[in-house]
């Protein structure tokens, strides 16, 4: 039998490249499409759709920049499992 914790799983991962635009971040959050170099990327927005159909509210995904210059980060919380 599973039971559920009350507190979530969570992992974080950091890109010390490039930072990603404002404008990407806003539309990640907006779920509006990405669009850069001729190309609509939706692999972002499908991993934050899928997560949403397997656990509803109880996961996330998060992304934004480190301190200007330092990269990229995105983090996943997934409801915590015994």
């Amino acid at each position: 039998m599973t039971k559920k914790r009350t507190e979530p799983c969570g992992l974080q991962s950091g890109c010390t490249a490039n930072s990603t635009s404002p404008e990407i971040l806003n539309a990640i959050e907006t779920d509006a499409p990405i669009v850069y170099n001729g190309r609509k990327h939706v692999g972002l927005q499908n991993i934050r759709k899928r997560l949403q159909l397997l656990y509803g509210s109880e996961a996330s995904v998060t992304f934004f920049n480190m301190d200007e210059n330092f990269g990229a980060v995105v983090e996943v919380r997934l409801p915590g499992r015994v």
